[in-house]
């Protein structure tokens, strides 16, 4: 049984309940700022469908998120890269290509954990909720 949060006669809401609405709240006015601040279309939809499940996007989050969009298409190219230099059967190239194709999935894995997007920090997270009386 999920760790029930509140339990009293108006609700019973589970953290991970908790979790999902704060990981929908978002400003899509917001959005379209990032989504503005990179170039070309393929990073554009990454930006798209990162924000779809980004929580609570803050003005000073967009630098972040922009590095984290532009880092992802990095990541798909030097994949591409490597798949060709495989084929090639040039394995100086590929040995390369991997070392720096590991080095941004590992700064990407960052900037996930930062905003609380993988699963061990995602359960990390406590939302307060403040009701206004």
């Amino acid at each position: 049984m999920e760790n029930i949060i509140f339990n009293n006669e108006y609700s019973n809401v589970t953290k991970e309940e908790q979790l999902q609405n704060f990981f929908s709240a978002f400003d899509s006015d917001r959005v379209e700022k990032l989504v503005e601040q990179v170039h070309g279309h393929k990073q554009k939809a990454i930006a798209r469908a990162i924000l779809v499940d980004y929580p609570n996007l803050v003005n000073t989050d967009l630098f972040s998120l922009k590095i984290l969009v532009e880092l992802l298409d990095d990541a798909d190219y030097l994949n591409t890269q490597c798949r060709e230099c495989k084929r090639e059967g040039n394995l100086m190239l590929y040995s390369k290509l991997l070392k720096s194709k590991l080095d941004v999935y590992s700064k990407i894995n960052t900037i996930l954990v930062e905003f609380g997007m993988t699963p061990k920090s995602r359960k990390s997270i406590l939302v307060l909720d403040m009701e206004e009386e």
